[in-house]
């Protein structure tokens, strides 16, 4: 049991750093969204939507990234189920 343990605090840790490397991608995305969408107005159109919309889908794909990678840890640390390709 010992090694089970060990091995399921070695998991957290390694799912935990990818819970935050998920976050800081996905803030970072949506800062740049924030700014694209501020930008538009000096940008002309359509270049300044194209802009935006291309920052929103970023933004968009890190935040379901980052929700994946929490809803892997949620289920490791709350119900011990091991992650894929554990």
């Amino acid at each position: 049991m010992a090694l089970y343990d060990s091995h399921r605090q070695l998991l957290e840790v390694l799912w935990r750093q990818r819970v935050q490397n998920e976050l800081h991608r996905y803030r970072e995305a949506r800062e740049v969204c924030q700014k694209s969408l501020s930008d538009r107005g000096d940008i002309p159109s359509p270049d300044g939507s194209f802009a935006f919309q291309r920052a929103l889908r970023a933004e968009t794909a890190a935040l379901k990234a980052y929700m994946r990678v929490l809803e892997i840890f949620n289920a490791l640390v709350v119900h011990g189920k091991m992650p894929p390709d554990a």
